[in-house]
Protein backbone atom coordinates (compact mmCIF):
# COMPACT_ATOMS: atom_id res chain seq x y z
CA UNK A 1 0.00 0.00 0.00
CA UNK A 2 1.03 3.16 -0.99
CA UNK A 3 0.09 6.97 -0.89
CA UNK A 4 0.54 9.20 -4.25
CA UNK A 5 0.21 12.96 -3.79
CA UNK A 6 -0.35 14.42 -6.97
CA UNK A 7 0.36 18.53 -7.28
CA UNK A 8 0.58 20.95 -9.49
CA UNK A 9 4.20 21.20 -9.83
CA UNK A 10 4.38 16.72 -9.82
CA UNK A 11 3.86 13.94 -7.86
CA UNK A 12 5.21 11.75 -5.09
CA UNK A 13 4.68 7.92 -4.04
CA UNK A 14 5.35 6.96 -0.46
CA UNK A 15 4.33 3.81 1.53
CA UNK A 16 1.54 4.81 3.43
CA UNK A 17 3.22 3.31 6.60
CA UNK A 18 6.05 6.64 6.31
CA UNK A 19 3.08 9.07 6.00
CA UNK A 20 1.42 7.88 8.76
CA UNK A 21 4.64 7.88 11.24
CA UNK A 22 5.12 11.43 9.91
CA UNK A 23 1.70 12.11 11.00
CA UNK A 24 1.95 10.56 14.44
CA UNK A 25 5.23 12.04 14.81
CA UNK A 26 3.75 15.80 13.98
CA UNK A 27 1.14 14.45 16.49
CA UNK A 28 3.37 13.37 19.16
CA UNK A 29 6.14 15.77 19.33
CA UNK A 30 4.45 18.65 18.31
CA UNK A 31 1.03 18.83 19.15
CA UNK A 32 1.65 17.27 22.23
CA UNK A 33 -0.33 14.25 21.63
CA UNK A 34 -3.81 15.77 20.28
CA UNK A 35 -4.67 16.99 17.09
CA UNK A 36 -4.07 21.31 16.80
CA UNK A 37 -5.45 23.64 13.90
CA UNK A 38 -1.51 24.13 13.39
CA UNK A 39 -1.15 20.90 11.21
CA UNK A 40 -4.63 20.70 9.39
CA UNK A 41 -3.55 19.76 6.08
CA UNK A 42 -1.42 17.10 7.13
CA UNK A 43 -4.15 15.58 9.17
CA UNK A 44 -6.61 15.96 6.25
CA UNK A 45 -4.29 14.01 4.33
CA UNK A 46 -3.88 11.65 6.82
CA UNK A 47 -7.98 10.82 5.85
CA UNK A 48 -6.64 9.25 2.74
CA UNK A 49 -5.55 5.92 4.68
CA UNK A 50 -7.51 3.41 4.49
CA UNK A 51 -8.39 3.24 0.41
CA UNK A 52 -9.65 6.61 0.00
CA UNK A 53 -8.78 9.87 -1.91
CA UNK A 54 -8.77 13.71 -0.58
CA UNK A 55 -7.92 16.76 -1.83
CA UNK A 56 -6.37 19.54 0.14
CA UNK A 57 -5.48 23.09 -0.11
CA UNK A 58 -1.30 22.80 -1.40
CA UNK A 59 -0.46 26.08 0.17
CA UNK A 60 -1.63 24.79 3.35
CA UNK A 61 -0.01 21.60 3.12
CA UNK A 62 3.77 23.38 2.00
CA UNK A 63 3.42 25.91 5.20
CA UNK A 64 2.68 23.23 7.45
CA UNK A 65 5.45 20.84 6.06
CA UNK A 66 7.79 24.07 6.41
CA UNK A 67 6.69 24.46 9.80
CA UNK A 68 6.67 20.48 10.85
CA UNK A 69 10.21 20.51 9.29
CA UNK A 70 11.87 23.16 10.81
CA UNK A 71 11.05 21.72 14.55
CA UNK A 72 10.70 18.31 14.05
CA UNK A 73 13.65 16.67 11.61
CA UNK A 74 16.53 17.08 14.11
CA UNK A 75 15.22 14.79 16.54
CA UNK A 76 17.13 11.70 17.05
CA UNK A 77 15.28 8.62 15.67
CA UNK A 78 15.58 7.23 19.51
CA UNK A 79 12.37 9.45 19.75
CA UNK A 80 10.67 8.27 16.60
CA UNK A 81 6.80 7.70 17.92
CA UNK A 82 3.83 5.95 16.37
CA UNK A 83 0.53 6.32 17.57
CA UNK A 84 -2.01 3.25 19.09
CA UNK A 85 -3.65 3.10 15.41
CA UNK A 86 -0.86 2.36 13.00
CA UNK A 87 0.07 -0.11 15.33
CA UNK A 88 -2.96 -1.59 15.53
CA UNK A 89 -2.96 -1.68 11.32
CA UNK A 90 0.57 -3.16 11.34
CA UNK A 91 -0.78 -5.81 13.80
CA UNK A 92 -3.73 -6.18 11.75
CA UNK A 93 -6.01 -5.91 14.40
CA UNK A 94 -9.88 -6.18 13.43
CA UNK A 95 -10.67 -2.88 14.86
CA UNK A 96 -8.88 0.46 14.96
CA UNK A 97 -8.81 2.54 17.69
CA UNK A 98 -10.22 6.26 17.45
CA UNK A 99 -7.73 8.76 18.91
CA UNK A 100 -4.46 10.01 19.26
CA UNK A 101 -2.17 8.25 21.73
CA UNK A 102 1.11 8.07 21.09
CA UNK A 103 4.33 6.49 22.34
CA UNK A 104 7.86 6.06 21.08
CA UNK A 105 8.16 2.86 18.56
CA UNK A 106 8.50 -0.22 20.35
CA UNK A 107 12.07 -2.22 20.01
CA UNK A 108 9.71 -5.08 18.55
CA UNK A 109 8.99 -2.80 15.70
CA UNK A 110 11.31 -2.64 12.71
CA UNK A 111 11.26 -0.57 9.85
CA UNK A 112 13.06 -1.62 6.87
CA UNK A 113 13.73 2.18 5.64
CA UNK A 114 14.87 2.78 9.24
CA UNK A 115 18.56 1.92 9.24
CA UNK A 116 21.29 1.68 11.24
CA UNK A 117 22.75 4.91 9.53
CA UNK A 118 19.71 7.00 10.63
CA UNK A 119 20.47 9.38 13.45
CA UNK A 120 17.45 11.80 13.26
CA UNK A 121 13.99 12.00 12.53
CA UNK A 122 15.27 14.27 8.89
CA UNK A 123 17.24 10.64 8.31
CA UNK A 124 13.63 8.98 8.41
CA UNK A 125 11.52 11.55 6.74
CA UNK A 126 13.34 14.11 5.35
CA UNK A 127 12.97 13.18 1.60
CA UNK A 128 9.00 12.87 2.00
CA UNK A 129 9.21 16.25 3.02
CA UNK A 130 11.24 17.58 0.53
CA UNK A 131 9.01 15.90 -1.62
CA UNK A 132 6.03 17.35 -0.46
CA UNK A 133 7.58 20.48 -0.29
CA UNK A 134 8.80 20.12 -4.15
CA UNK A 135 5.16 19.52 -5.26
CA UNK A 136 3.33 22.08 -3.52
CA UNK A 137 6.30 24.69 -3.98
CA UNK A 138 4.60 28.04 -5.48
CA UNK A 139 1.14 26.83 -4.78
CA UNK A 140 -1.54 29.55 -5.11
CA UNK A 141 -4.33 29.75 -2.97
CA UNK A 142 -6.56 28.00 -5.10
CA UNK A 143 -4.59 24.73 -6.01
CA UNK A 144 -4.84 21.87 -4.27
CA UNK A 145 -2.83 18.27 -3.67
CA UNK A 146 -5.06 15.22 -4.11
CA UNK A 147 -3.75 11.96 -1.46
CA UNK A 148 -4.78 8.91 -2.99
CA UNK A 149 -3.76 5.49 -0.93
CA UNK A 150 -3.72 2.69 -2.96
Amino acid sequence: MSMTFVGNAGTCETPWIRFALLRDNILHHLDQGGPSLQFVSIYAAAAALGGSSIKINAKALHSDMEKAAAALLEFPTSQLAISARTQAVIRFDSVLPIGPPTTLLPADVSLPWVTANSQTLGDVFGGLVRDLLRITEDAGELDSVEVIDS
